[in-house]
């Protein structure tokens, strides 16, 4: 089975001789019926987004929509937004990646680690408030 990306947001499938084209949401439907009728035998693989100009293609997933969403909605201090509020911008604006996590809380537990690192190579920046919730945002 191949999947190429026609479109933006656009997928062509390729199973034995029958080719399928979907959108991302329908992708993200049938992820989620495959894994729930056969459970954790499906894997993950490799998952190609695409994400604006600018993007390292070196980040994980997650890691490339976290800050693709943190530079369209959270550029400067001002901005700044927590964990939650991210994640629910990464499962509005990539819902590929969304559906690779169980639940919302394992979304926004998802961005810590992907978080320490974007903030490391010093493409986002973080600060934690007086209760230790994290808040990001793009320099």
């Amino acid at each position: 089975m191949t999947i190429s990306i026609e479109e933006e947001r656009t997928y062509k499938i390729h199973v034995g001789g029958v080719t399928v084209t979907v959108t991302e949401g329908e992708l993200v439907e049938l992820y989620q019926k495959l894994r729930s009728i056969l459970g954790s035998k499906v894997k993950r693989g490799e998952l190609k987004l695409t994400v604006p100009s600018g993007i390292p293609k070196d980040l994980s997933p997650i890691a490339q929509a976290m800050l693709a969403v943190c530079r369209k909605y959270h550029k400067g201090y001002q901005n700044k937004a927590y964990a939650g509020v991210i994640a629910d911008e990464i499962a509005k604006e990539y819902p590929v990646v969304a559906a690779l996590y169980e639940n919302r809380r394992k979304l926004v537990y998802a961005t810590i680690f992907p978080g320490k690192m974007l903030v490391e190579r010093g493409l986002l920046k973080m600060e934690k408030d007086k209760d230790g919730y994290r808040q990001y945002w793009s320099p």
